[in-house]
């Protein structure tokens, strides 16, 4: 048996994918910012560490990198901030209370399960989020 089952820490794989994913795209995502930032990386002490943290991006397992069509948003930086369910005030205004995330795609997060509930009903998150319909 296992030591992460006699400890009762096995993670089945099903359940690391969504992670794996959204940590690909938030690499993704800092790459490109950096890459943007042409100053910074004109700077002979960043050459460096910017190599190594694209090098991290390909040491990801593949099923990291398959992010198909049901990418949310390329641009993570700041989505778990607010409510994806643009009918709620918190979707403009960063709140004070905290967010709950999406536990289909971990890439959005709501307010309530009330927000949840309406974005995937009446929004666009049914047809971007990675979990399948049961």
């Amino acid at each position: 048996m296992r030591v992460g089952r006699l400890l009762g820490t096995h993670t089945p794989k099903r359940r690391l994918a969504p992670l794996r994913r959204y940590t690909y795209s938030a690499w993704r995502a800092s790459v490109a910012e950096l890459d943007g930032r042409h100053a910074l990386r004109d700077l002979p002490q960043w050459c460096e560490p910017l190599a190594v943290w694209r090098r991290l991006g390909r040491l990801m397992p593949p099923d990291a990198r398959d992010d198909g069509a049901h990418v949310i948003e390329e641009r993570t930086t700041g989505v778990l901030e607010r409510c994806q369910w643009r009918e709620c005030a918190c979707h403009v205004l960063r709140p004070a209370h905290p967010l709950k995330v999406c536990k289909g795609c971990w890439v959005v997060a709501y307010c309530s399960d009330k927000c949840q509930t309406s974005d995937w009903e009446q929004g666009e998150h049914r047809s971007a989020c990675r979990r399948r319909d049961k």
